[in-house]
């Protein structure tokens, strides 16, 4: 061929063949193990850096001092950081590293009348590495020899204050009484008891029949998976969202021990604990945002494992296996993201403290039981994942328009529309005796994210401090000549971008003043807007929250992060003598402002980023594998 046509034919197809270089193809789905935990190695990267972050903080007989109080610390999460140290030197082949692990171990476990649940649990996971993969080493051998009779001779174990009343009641919940459960299945493998059979039927009934009873059952969502019947497992009376993740990842641990024949029971159990998960968890892998322990690196890093399990166990039904792996890559990429760049190389135990400066005490941020238990998830997950997932990850229902809500138990509802997720509790936590113990527990938002222009998220809200500033509620507060009402829902409801309250405004001592009120959360472009009734009269106070130098704005109150406005205009007062540190932000102050509509009138909050949210199709592209930045 030859010519002009030629000439044309010839520049046409490099025309084209240069478009289609430049054409950005469709993402594919991902192979099975391609993901970040793909193999192991994701896990075991995250686990072996800290672990050996931590070698440096040891001291000679095997306990550890934490970067954070300056202090020799105790507890199970020297044996926990101590497996994961012995984990790190079997993969990389470093005896000292394994040894170095094994005197952490022996070092937490002298004595059995001493063991608490999470060491009891460690103890034989421990025992099994160190005459299985590491039979053949030195250190490993002494451990086996010292772990023998402290395995054989462990009775009840030994609880902390407050901890006995739940633990020994049939008709409670709490997360030591499973993990006690998975313990016992542990002991049983052991081949070091005389009593394994007795010790089996026990734990299988806690993971079992009892889980089955404990779990919550009100749960209703978007889909896609389960969209009712849903529930977390955790402590009863509070239930915090952290403690359903340790929950799932030890209802994992026994499915895995018994995968050649799992009881179903057990199955249904890990079935419905990580469909719970999978439900409500936030684009970025975040589960831990409601309660005690908030937050803390621990949560995630149960999350991972016991998803990782879960994608393994239930790879027959291939969407749940997908959405069960998509899970585990999220919240990974959220160990990585929020904890696992601390100065000092451990894991941060809170997102506060993965920047450098001063270290301010907040009491939920212990170094030590933290990455113990972080580190001990992500050293199992890194064997779970040795072998590729049979199925390879989707995505998770709020990567797209969607809801959770949960009226009972921890009575919190989440959702998504556009670049804005969040979540709103239905009332705060009133003691019998009239005294609020934590505004973490307290009525409204809980939490906001919004998706920034770059695909990240971005934590808009600072989160609760427990004790924060002596206050009953954040509000909205109901100032009468017959007390303080607290805002309080009966209900519940929720649909993708907005979530509905109904309910009014209750004393401490629980007469309620006012009834019939409707608090609507609606998803706005940068934020949540809160908007209620109120009556010619009303005085109704709101604290707001606000990290580091707070300013005043239109209608409100803004720092560098976000905006807080309302209708009608409010007075504010801002004191800025109480500075606190949250699980999140090293100083948060709170600002009141005070609304007082002289006619009868529709009430609202609006809280907006200062940072624009993307627009267009831009805004409405799915988050799968994009994880947080708190800014």
């Amino acid at each position: 061929m030859s010519g002009p046509r030629s000439v044309r034919i010839a520049l046409a197809l490099a025309l084209l063949a240069v478009s289609t270089s430049l054409t950005v193809p469709p993402r594919a789905p991902a192979a099975a193990g391609s993901s970040p935990s793909a193999g192991g190695q994701g896990y075991a990267r995250v686990a072996d850096r800290a672990a050996r972050a931590w070698r440096k903080l040891q001291y000679r007989r095997g306990a550890f001092f934490d970067p954070y109080t300056r202090e020799k610390s105790r507890g199970y999460g020297v044996a926990m950081i101590g497996y994961a140290m012995m984990q790190a030197g079997l993969r990389a082949g470093e005896p000292k590293l394994i040894a170095a692990g094994a005197r952490a171990v022996a070092d937490e476990t002298k004595t059995p009348a001493k063991a608490g649940v999470f060491d009891q649990w460690i103890a034989p996971i421990a025992y099994e590495l160190a005459r299985g993969r590491l039979r053949r080493e030195p250190a490993a051998r002494a451990l086996r020899n010292q772990l023998r009779p402290y395995l054989a001779t462990l009775g009840e174990p030994r609880l902390g204050p407050g901890g006995g009343r739940c633990f020994t009641s049939p008709t409670c919940f709490s997360n030591h009484k499973i993990v006690q459960a998975e313990a016992k299945l542990e002991l049983a493998a052991s081949g070091l008891r005389r009593d394994a059979g007795a010790l089996r039927a026990a734990g299988r009934n806690v993971v079992g029949p009892v889980a089955a009873t404990a779990t919550g059952r009100s749960g209703r969502a978007s889909g896609p998976g389960p969209r009712r019947g849903l529930g977390v497992l955790s402590d009863t009376g509070v239930w915090p969202l952290g403690y359903h993740a340790l929950s799932a990842m030890m209802l994992a641990r026994a499915a895995w021990g018994e995968r050649t024949r799992l009881p179903r029971v057990l199955r249904d159990n890990l079935e419905h604990a990580l469909d719970t998960l999978v439900a409500y968890a936030a684009p970025d892998g975040d589960v831990g945002f409601l309660g005690a322990r908030q937050e803390q690196a621990w949560i995630p890093a149960a999350t991972a494992y016991a998803s990782e399990v879960g994608a393994r166990i239930f790879a027959r039904e291939r969407g749940r296996s997908a959405r069960y792996a998509a899970l585990a890559d999220r919240a990974l990429e959220r160990v990585e993201r929020t904890y696992a760049r601390s100065p000092s190389g451990v894991l941060a135990p809170v997102p506060r403290l993965r920047r450098p400066g001063g270290y301010a005490q907040e009491g939920d941020d212990d170094a030590l039981s933290a990455n113990g238990l972080a580190l001990a998830a992500l050293a199992l997950a890194a064997d779970v994942a040795r072998r590729p997932r049979p199925v390879p990850a989707s995505a998770l229902p709020a990567d797209g328009p969607s809801w959770y809500v949960e009226p009972r138990g921890p009575a919190f509802a989440a959702t998504r529309r556009g670049s804005i997720w969040f979540a709103v509790r239905r009332q705060p936590r009133i003691l019998r005796s009239g005294r609020v113990p934590d505004v973490r527990f307290d009525f409204g938002v809980i939490a906001l994210k919004q998706r920034t222009v770059r695909g990240s998220w971005r934590e808009v809200l600072p989160h609760r401090y427990r004790r924060a500033f002596e206050l009953t509620s954040l509000g909205p507060r109901l100032q009468t000549a017959q007390g303080i009402g607290l805002p309080v829902g009966t209900r519940i409801s929720a649909r993708a971008g907005a979530v509905t309250v109904t309910g009014g405004f209750l004393t401490q001592t629980g007469i309620w003043l006012r009834r019939g009120v409707r608090f609507r959360f609606a998803a706005t472009p940068r934020g949540v807007r809160l908007t209620f009734p109120a009556l010619a009269g009303d005085r109704l106070e709101f604290t707001v929250l606000v990290r580091g130098r707070a300013r005043r704005a239109t209608r409100g109150i803004a720092d560098a992060q976000a905006t807080t406005s309302f209708r009608p205009a409010p007075s504010i007062a801002v004191d800025r003598s109480q500075r606190v540190a949250t699980c999140c932000d090293r100083a948060v102050i709170p600002a009141t402002a005070t609304v007082a509509p002289d006619r009868d009138a529709t009430v609202a909050m609006t809280i907006a980023s200062r940072t624009p949210s993307p627009t267009g199709a831009a805004g409405r592209v799915a988050s799968a594998g994009l994880g947080a930045r708190t800014v």
